[in-house]
This record gives C-alpha cells, structure tokens and sequence, in this order.
C-alpha cells in the first residue's frame, strides 16, 4: 500500500534531529478562511442509529461521509489555543446498514432519512478548539430539534477528528520523531465509551518541497458498556457475537478487548509548514472496526464532485451465519463456564420473522427477539445445577416459519489452551469461550474473525471454516501468545 511503502519502522531509524529549526509561520492560518476537502469512511462493530425524533430510524454499520467545509478562526482561548468556527458546504452521505433494503418502501424510507441529515448538515455549526501545535482539543456540535442526539456529533467526529496532527513546539525539521499518547483516530466513535492506552510515533522529512510527516500509532483499549450511565439502565450494543456472560439483573459493565493500528502521511506545505493534505487508515484486531480516508486543502474556487447521498447495500456476508436459514445449531460448553445462570447470544444479521418470545424447557430458557433488522437468539442455563445430559431443540414461534434452536456441545471451556483449542465443525456458527484465569486481558487478532481476553476468558468467533486458525494475542508487556484453533469433526475429551 502507498501508506505502508512511505512508514518507518521505529523511532531508532530517525536520525538525531538537526539544529537547524525553521521557524513556524501563523501556526493557526491553516483555520483562517481556509476550506477543506474530506472524503472518510467507518465500518464500526455495533452500528449506530440514524433517525429523527419522530419515527424514522435506521442503524447504520458503514458511514461514507464525502464534504467540504470551511473554517474561519472565531475567537481566542489565550496565546496558545483558539476557537474555530466550521460550517459545511456541501455533502453526500452513502450509508449501508442490516436492514431496510429489500423492499422499495424500506429503500425509499432510508433515502428520505439521508436526505434530510444531508440537508440540515448545511444548518450545522461546528466549533472547535485547536491547539498552537496542530492538535483538535475539543469539538463541539449545534444541536438539533429534527435529529436523535448524536447523529450530528458523529459525522463531524468523522470528518474533524482527522484534523488532529500534534507536532513539536520547535515546529518540523528533517529527520526527526516524537511520540505522542493521544489520537483520536485511534478510539471507535463517541457512541462507545472506551479506556485504554494509545501511543503515536510521527517521522518527519523534507521531500520534494514538502514536509512529509509519516504516522504509526497503536492502541490497547475496551469497548466499555456501563448500563447504569447516569443512573439509567440501557441495552447494551452488541458487537457480532456477545458471548457466554453471567446473567445478573442489571447486566454488568462489559469491555470488549480491542487493538486498533493508525498509518497515516501528511503533507505540509515547505515554507510555513501548514497542513495541505492527508490520507489515513486506522484497522482493528478483535473487533470489526476501520476507518480510512483523505482531507486536503482546496484551493480558491474549487468545486469538487462529492457524487450523490444514497443507501448502499448491506456488507457482502463473510460469516455463515449471514446465510442462515430458519435453524441454528447452537454451539454449547460441554460443562459450566461459571457458577450460576449463564447464557449465549447469536446476533443474525437479518430479520427472520420472530416474535419476542421466551421459552422454557426444564433447565433451558430460550429467548428470540428483532433488533434493527436483525434476529437475536439467546440459550441461558443454570450452571449450579447438574449440567444438562440432553440438548433439546428449542423452537421460538414465528412468520413465515419457526425458529429452531438445537445446542450443540462444541467446546469444552476448561481445555489446556497451552496445545491450541477445538471446535466442533457442525455447528452454525464457530465461536467458543475458554477459562484462562492466568492470562491478563488484552486484544485478539485472527483473520477473518476475532478473538481476546477478557476477565478471565478467552473468547473466539471465526469467520472462516478453514480447518486451523490461530489466534494472537497482544499481552500487555507487547508482547504475542498465538492460540491455534481447530475444527474437528469430535472433541477428543
């Protein structure tokens, strides 16, 4: 890739910096009557709601967000920050979600949501305070009385969030580096609280009347869900697979292990050293996250083409579960993961026609419910009791056909992990949880999947069904576990 070919790999390749420092000029003129071209996209793991405070809705996993803005300085917060007005000119918003797409009415029924966002964006204020050294230190939304909170907030998170490029207070010279531990490019959206560790290394050089400022950074967070937030229960997102939890009442805050990774290249122009233009890229390990892009710096009179503001189609399938039909074979532990009531989710990405329903059947309590175009459909069992010898298939009511449900025992959750892990093959889905009481938490990455610890448990949902798959782990110390796994046709315990 162009990004990848222009990195460094580590700090120890930059030289020791020059005594020769050429002098910054207003560094705050990149915000001075400027406009910007910016061109990003998001896929992100639990979706987010587009809908007005009516009853137009519409959960969005894929944000394309394609604007011109422009900008003009509007106040000063002393000599080493100012306050940035921004307002945009022009979008074209494409979005793609789990549902409201097969029909013409659920088509047209989206598009006059995009349209209106597209619209109203014109009406939209957009207040930023910047810092001396390039840094977006805060971003600040005009509400509306149209839109849920936070559809606003997004797209501008996405579209300035970018902006941030934190340099030295010496300015740029040849050959030099710094770190840095914050970026917001390196935290999901705003919508997901997160904690955890961020580190950037910038590279910067002179080259062909340019300074080209080159960017790796790393991040070691949690998706946190807290569903106590300001004394209100709320359902939790859920990412693809939500796993093997105890099920207490109300559910406890949960973090969903992440890594995610920045490589970005900027452009700054050679003599005042203002920002022209940059590209980026930000990709996750554990959880389905990206975020990719480009901004630059229009020059006066241009007009450029943002194409057109449309629904596009739902995310080709990459997990089999996208093709289920009306049955699922539940994957199950062979014996209690923990004491007490326990249960599994699968989250399917399409509406299957179920009714909320709960149905028991001696130990087993089967759940079906509908959620933004998808169908959830949840096992729980009472793990102090003796663990169940048979399996029934569990059936939720629905149209035009039932849901069947029949757990099948595909993992044992107590295997040595020090050989690798099995998955039983015949099952709908392959995605197990394994007790690792002495591995600290951290970040899975498995392509075509993913994996992680968290409190104590090794969790892994694959998206292919090739026969060996490994997972690595990003432990604390940085350094890598690897965790083979392997689909076979019997346990071999």
């Amino acid at each position: 890739m162009f990004i990848g070919s222009l990195l460094l790999t580590s700090l120890a390749t930059a030289s020791v910096p020059s005594e020769e420092v050429v002098v910054f000029g207003e560094p705050f003129a990149q915000w001075d009557g400027t406009r910007w071209a910016v061109r990003t996209e998001q896929v992100v793991p639990t979706g987010i709601w587009l809908g007005t405070r009516s009853d137009r809705t519409f959960f969005a996993v894929d944000w394309q967000v394609d604007a011109v803005v422009a900008c003009e300085l509007d106040g000063r917060e002393g000599p080493n920050r100012r306050d940035v007005r921004c307002r945009v000119e022009e979008s074209a918003l494409r979005v793609a979600g789990l549902d409201r797409w097969q029909r013409a009415s659920d088509r047209e029924w989206v598009q006059t949501i995009l349209e209106e966002i597209d619209v109203a964006l014109a009406d939209v204020s957009v207040w930023l305070r910047v810092g001396k050294g390039g840094q977006v230190v805060g971003i600040d939304v005009e509400q509306s009385d149209t839109f849920e909170p936070g559809v606003f907030e997004h797209i501008a998170h996405q579209i300035f969030n970018p902006f941030h490029l934190h340099v030295q207070p010496y300015g740029l010279r040849d050959d030099d580096a710094w770190l840095r531990t914050e970026d917001p490019l390196l935290r999901p959206p705003r919508t997901l609280s997160t904690r955890g560790h961020v580190e950037v290394a910038h590279f910067s050089n002179a080259h062909r009347g340019h300074w080209v400022v080159q960017t790796r950074g790393e991040s070691s967070i949690a998706i946190v869900y807290d569903p106590l937030e300001d004394g209100v229960r709320r359902e939790a997102p859920r990412p693809a697979w939500s796993g093997f939890a105890p099920e207490t009442d109300p559910q406890p805050e949960w973090e969903l292990p992440a890594g995610l990774r920045l490589d970005s290249v900027s452009l700054f122009d050679l003599d005042d050293q203002l920002l022209r233009e940059r590209v980026w890229t930000v990709r996750s390990g554990g959880i389905s996250y990206t975020h990719t892009g480009t901004l630059r710096r229009l020059p006066d009179g241009e007009a450029p083409d943002l194409g057109v503001t449309a629904q596009l189609p739902p995310p080709p399938p990459k997990h089999p579960m996208a093709n289920l039909d009306n049955a699922i074979r539940l994957p199950f532990p062979t014996q209690p993961i923990f004491e007490g009531v326990q249960r599994v989710c699968i989250n399917i990405g399409k509406d299957l026609g179920i009714e909320p329903v709960e149905v028991d059947d001696g130990p087993f309590t089967v759940s079906c419910d509908r959620d933004a175009g998808r169908t959830i459909a949840c096992l729980q069992v009472d793990g102090s009791k003796p663990w169940p010898e048979r399996m029934p298939t569990l059936v939720c009511p629905g149209t035009p056909r039932d849901l069947t449900v029949r757990p099948i025992l595909a993992f044992d959750p107590t295997e040595d992990i020090s050989d690798g892990v099995e998955i039983l093959r015949r099952v709908t889905t392959h995605q197990a949880t394994f007790v690792v009481p002495e591995l600290p938490d951290a970040p899975g990455l498995l392509e075509d999947g993913s994996c992680g610890v968290s409190e104590g448990l090794l969790w892994v949902a694959l998206g292919s069904e090739a026969r060996r798959q490994t997972c690595t782990l990003i432990l604390p110390d940085d350094s890598e576990r690897q965790i083979p796994i392997t689909l076979v046709d019997k346990l071999s315990r």
